[in-house]
């Protein structure tokens, strides 16, 4: 859980990010966030999930897909900032 109380951020799916999957260091100006041509694309997927064995459940972990790319174990996170 996190500070806030949010339970099971991490093991549910592998995450889609926007960012192009490069080797690090992360540099956001090298044209990984372009977001032009994206079929032509590999796309960095972050988490792990329930599939996976527990080393790879972290955000650390990255793997890589074209956009077009299904799988059960594939997915995104929608999250909402209220405002105070």
């Amino acid at each position: 859980a996190t500070p806030e109380g949010i339970l099971d951020l991490a093991g549910n799916v592998w995450e889609w990010t926007r960012s192009e999957y490069r080797s690090y260091p992360y540099d956001p100006d090298d044209g990984r966030e372009d977001s032009r041509k994206p079929a032509e694309k590999r796309f960095t997927l972050r988490g792990g999930s329930w599939g996976d064995h527990s080393l790879f459940l972290r955000a650390a972990d990255r793997y890589h897909f074209p956009p077009d790319y299904r799988f059960q174990v594939v997915g995104l996170r929608l999250a909402r900032h209220l405002p105070l």
